[in-house]
C-alpha cells in the first residue's frame, strides 16, 4: 500500500491523498488546497509491502502560498 499525507505544523494530518496499492513507477497528482492557509505543511510518503513490512518512509516540507 502507497500512502501519501498531507500534515500541518503541529503535525495533524489534514489531508490523505492516496490510500491505495500502486505498482513502482511515476505518479503525478494534483492537490486542491484551496481551502488550507498559507503556511508550512508536511508530507509523508510511504509504501507497505503486503506483509506490512515498510519498504520506504520519507517525510518532507511543503510552503502553501495563495
Amino acid at each position: 500500500t502507497t500512502t501519501l499525507e498531507i500534515f500541518n505544523i503541529l503535525g495533524e494530518s489534514v489531508r490523505t491523498v492516496v490510500d491505495e496499492p500502486l505498482n513502482a513507477g511515476f505518479y503525478n497528482y494534483r492537490i486542491n488546497m484551496s481551502g488550507y492557509a498559507s503556511g508550512m505543511y508536511f508530507y509523508k510518503l510511504t509504501a507497505t509491502s503486503e506483509s506490512g513490512t515498510k519498504l520506504y518512509n520519507s517525510m518532507k516540507k511543503m510552503i502553501l502560498l495563495h
